[in-house]
């Protein structure tokens, strides 16, 4: 019978312990391309917002990216201050390391990188890195606006219930009526959301597979 090393035993738990007191009630995940004053930085382990160069991210935790989505819209000609090349770069890691994308629907970073949009049906292929894509609602995780969004998940075919809940009573309000503040943050409950959804993901392999998709979404 082989002999314990409780010291290397004690030493790891050690390791795990001082890990889960660091990061305690945060998602082991990495929020790429946040707004500083938004929802993420309680919520996940690694933080990146303009204060930090999200294309510098070269680590192993899955992430949650938002990326710009100015150069990608129907107004692309007059976004000047956003860079174009973040979308990309939020698509290449998350097929590195798992995770979730979001954009608005609508835009074109999707078709740029070979990413099926549409129909949302649950028999439809994954691409080459198990990747799908999604559509969802804002309005129906808190925010104030409608706000259709698409998310590109990889690493993953189990979605948190949350993304599935459909809001009832309210009418939206137009983003027009909103401050440039409100209309980019993201809602504090889909934050949540895509945080748990990201910390569920694997890193990718390729594969061919069908999505087992929730009778819910």
């Amino acid at each position: 019978m082989a002999k314990l090393d409780l010291k290397a035993l004690l030493e790891q738990a050690r390791g795990i312990l001082d890990d889960n007191i660091r990061y305690r009630g945060r998602f082991a995940v990495a929020a790429l391309y946040v707004d500083p004053d938004g929802p993420y930085k309680g919520l996940v382990r690694e933080f990146y917002d303009e204060s930090r160069d999200a294309t510098t991210y070269d680590g192993d935790l899955p992430v949650v990216a938002h990326p710009p989505c100015g150069p990608w819209g129907k107004l692309a000609w007059r976004c000047k201050n956003q860079d174009k090349e973040a979308g990309r770069h939020a698509i290449r890691v998350v097929r590195r390391v798992g995770g979730v994308v979001e954009h608005p629907v609508g835009s074109k970073l999707f078709a740029d990188m070979g990413i099926e949009t549409a129909p949302w049906t649950p028999d439809r292929a994954v691409d080459a890195w198990g990747g799908y894509t999604i559509k969802i609602r804002q309005w129906d995780q808190g925010h104030r606006a409608l706000k259709d969004t698409i998310l590109y998940i990889v690493g993953t075919d189990v979605l948190p219930m949350g993304l599935a809940m459909a809001r009832e009573g309210g009418e939206p309000m137009p983003v027009e009526h909103m401050t440039k503040l409100e209309r980019r943050l993201t809602p504090s409950g889909l934050a949540y959301n895509l945080a748990l959804l990201a910390s569920m993901t694997t890193p990718p392999k390729e594969r061919g597979s069908l999505i087992s998709w929730p009778s819910s979404i």
